[in-house]
């Protein structure tokens, strides 16, 4: 079998590594979403830099940046902003860049950022408040480029993101995840299945994963989503069309693989959210500007697909997939009012 032929049967979801075989249609046609509420915030709307998240009583948390400063905005659900957490309030480390995001069940904030100096990536945790409660260093022995977390109770960190190839002619990274402790040591390498796949995609320069302009780069991982399912476990999305979405447990073992496919290989998925026993991802055709919603079950069986409907060839709902709320389903975007003042916007099924 050819290497080629091999990478399809791996991105094609048939190893039997705890695969969940998941249909490319719940219905022949999806149902539309409707706007039923718009809230204008109290805020100016800046760039809506992925990823944003929400906590369980749907407040919505936006990065941004003020003179210079990282910040992550905590936005109510009446559109007031709440608390700012600023890198600026953690003293011993200088922000240069800062990217994953997780909100406790307490509402403490977890991010993790890149310093300006030094080759360790670090991990700033903030109470309610907006103080800075810890700044812990993700203590490995290669340089590791983080770009999701998810904090289990006990404290264990679990990140994923890309590390250096010891392979000096491969510019590509490779895939890395693995389990911290509260106070950032290695407690576990993790090994997922498409691993090996997903780096021989980036070393070959596919398009699909990277770009000439930056080669070392991977998007499958980079433009990933990681969310805390109800279960306890990690949820954690490769961005690839279908979907690749692995169920981690606090312990480290990958409990089951499963995808998410939207039917068409043009649809990309863009972001992921979870509530109660569901998990949606949000797929979006660059071509066609068109926006596809699929929610599954934690196993990864389809629950339900919805689409926007568009209004004058742009995506209706707003630009970006903030919150989800299952039972009923309802989805939170976000858009920018004509005063460039912040909108949240609410969306459920069409009846």
């Amino acid at each position: 079998m050819s290497m080629k032929s091999l990478l399809l049967l791996v991105l094609g979801g048939l190893l039997c590594y705890a695969a969940v075989s998941v249909s490319a249609q719940v219905s022949e046609k999806p149902t539309d979403l409707e706007v039923t509420k718009t809230i204008k915030a109290s805020e100016i709307a800046t760039d809506f830099e992925l990823p944003i998240t929400c906590d369980r009583s749907g407040n919505v948390y936006l990065k941004s940046e003020s003179d210079g400063v990282s910040e992550v905005r905590k936005i109510t659900t009446t559109g007031i902003r709440a608390t700012t957490f600023s890198g600026a309030s953690c003293p011993d480390i200088k922000v240069q860049v800062a990217a994953g995001l997780f909100v406790s069940s307490d509402e403490r904030l977890y991010q993790v950022v890149y310093p300006a100096e030094g080759r360790y990536r670090y991990v700033l945790m903030f109470n309610r408040d907006g103080t800075c409660r810890s700044e812990v260093k993700l203590d490995t022995p290669f340089s590791f480029v983080p770009y999701q977390i998810v904090v289990f109770p006990s404290g264990t960190m679990l990140a994923a993101g890309l590390r250096w190839s010891a392979d000096r002619e491969v510019k590509a990274m490779w895939p890395f995840t693995a389990l911290f402790s509260s106070n950032g040591s290695i407690v576990k390498e993790l090994v997922l299945p498409d691993d090996v796949a997903i780096h021989k995609l980036g070393a070959e320069g596919d398009p699909r994963v990277t770009r000439p302009t930056n080669p070392s780069s991977n998007s499958a991982v980079a433009r990933g989503a990681m969310r805390l399912g109800s279960d306890g476990n990690a949820y954690l999305m490769r961005r690839l069309s279908p979907a690749i979405v692995y169920s981690i447990s606090e312990s480290g073992s990958v409990v089951r693989r499963f995808t998410v496919d939207p039917g068409d290989p043009g649809f990309m998925p863009s972001s992921m959210q979870t509530a109660g026993d569901r998990l949606v991802v949000l797929f979006r055709n660059a071509q066609s500007n068109r926006t596809l919603l699929k929610v599954v079950d934690l196993a990864g069986h389809d629950a339900a697909e919805y689409v926007d409907p568009m209004d004058g060839g742009r995506p209706h709902l707003g630009l970006a997939f903030a919150c989800y709320s299952n039972s009923p389903d309802r989805f939170t975007f976000l858009s920018t009012f004509d005063d460039d003042r912040l909108g949240l916007v609410t969306a459920e099924p069409r009846k």
